[in-house]
């Protein structure tokens, strides 16, 4: 994205703050600081919370969008600009969407390279570079799933399986920053992340060697804060506080009950089910995040589970797939799935159970574009009419020399 080459570090470092529960990188809010002084080694861990804001800050966005289009949620605010409503999505709805999810990609790349050349040899031990990497990772790998066409930095548009590659790229360094640097938390997400990333390119028995890495238990999260405005989880505040949001009226509502994708009926003082900000349609509430500092996961054991059933059912092992969801099922406290009798029944259980597992964490509209474009019983039809993947902004169209 062009203007991403005039971004300052100083607004960035403005809003940077410590995320709660970080353990051994904690710090205080550092405030403004000047350009120049980012590349010391004293500013490595404030150059990586503001990677963590912005990462934070675009999921926001492109949870909720990717969300109305894969059908998890349905939009029912009073807002009348939101796109993606009935499945389809334009290049005009997705400025502010494109626009945060390039600059956390833009801001975590660029901040590995400032952290390489401001530690020199420290680098190569340094918690701080594991994690910057991890999240640049994350970040391409969020940007492979939910967009169309790859832009990097005011290029020409390119195959959306470039930011995969480059996200399994600093998913393998942060691997082994992470083990030189004594740090198994990112070490162990970052496997998880590159598991997602080589099952996207198509490599599924690398990535289910990866994800056989990540225990069943495991989460690594984007942080948020109910203290402040600017920080909270803005999928809790437009579903607990707004209603902007409601689970009402899609496939999730037939599914009330399962712990994985928690929702439930909203009623008024009068015992009349409640309505959403748009007058008309009814709460149904979802409660996966219900306050306001609730963190989003970006890698799970649960989820590599699914991972590891896919890789086994595409290798006709519908016994194997069965027991890596039974796996992430008991995690739940859930009943144990039978064995089904074939192909067809099997891949219907997969994508469900799948689905289930990722609820609202972003990842739901690459699972049904993939499947929707493949053949046999991995086949899914329910994008037939709604837009595969998120189109490139108008604005990047607009200002991108090299955008045809």
């Amino acid at each position: 994205m062009t203007t991403l080459h005039r971004f300052r570090w100083p607004l960035l470092l403005a809003l940077a703050l410590a995320p709660a529960g970080c353990g051994i990188l904690d710090v205080s809010n550092p405030g403004p600081i000047e350009d120049e002084k980012l590349d010391s080694p004293e500013s490595a861990a404030a150059l990586v919370y503001g990677m963590s804001h912005d990462l934070s800050s675009s999921l926001n966005l492109l949870v909720e969008m990717a969300a109305v289009v894969s059908d998890e949620l349905t939009f029912s605010g009073s807002f009348g600009n939101f796109g993606g409503i009935n499945g389809v999505v334009e290049p005009d709805d997705m400025n502010s969407t494109w626009r945060r999810a390039q600059r956390a990609r833009w801001v975590a790349e660029n901040g590995v390279e400032r952290l390489k050349n401001s530690l020199g040899e420290e680098y190569e031990t340094s918690a701080n570079a594991a994690r910057a990497n991890l999240l640049a990772g994350i970040s391409g790998r969020f940007m492979g799933e939910n967009f169309c066409q790859a832009v990097i930095d005011g290029g020409p548009p390119q195959d959306r399986s470039v930011y995969f590659e480059r996200a399994e790229g600093y998913f393998t360094e942060a691997a082994r920053l992470a083990d030189a640097a004594g740090v198994p938390i990112y070490k162990t997400a970052a496997l998880g992340g590159r598991a997602e990333v080589r099952a996207a390119l198509g490599r599924w028995s690398e990535a289910a060697v990866d994800a056989q890495a990540v225990t069943t238990g495991f989460s690594y999260d984007a942080y948020y804060s109910g203290d402040n405005s600017s920080q909270l989880n803005a999928i809790a505040d437009e579903t607990q506080t707004t209603y902007q949001f409601t689970v009402y009226g899609n496939r999730w509502a037939e599914h009330h009950g399962d712990p994985r994708a928690p929702w439930d009926t909203l009623y008024a003082s009068g015992g009349t089910i409640a309505k959403s900000a748009n007058g008309n349609t009814p709460v149904f509430q979802q409660n996966k995040y219900v306050s306001l500092g609730a963190p989003i996961p970006l890698v799970t054991g649960v989820a590599m589970r699914t991972l590891q059933a896919e890789a086994a059912l595409r290798a006709n092992d519908i016994d194997g797939m069965t027991g890596y969801l039974n796996d992430a099922r008991a995690h739940y406290g859930m009943a144990a799935l039978g064995v089904p009798a074939n192909a067809t029944d099997a891949w219907s259980v997969l994508r469900y159970e799948r689905g289930a597992t990722t609820w609202l964490e972003g990842r739901r509209l690459w699972d049904l574009s993939r499947w929707y474009a493949e053949t046999g019983p991995a086949h899914d039809d329910f994008m037939a009419n709604r837009s595969k993947c998120l189109p490139v902004s108008e604005d990047e169209m607009q200002t991108n020399p090299n955008f045809p």
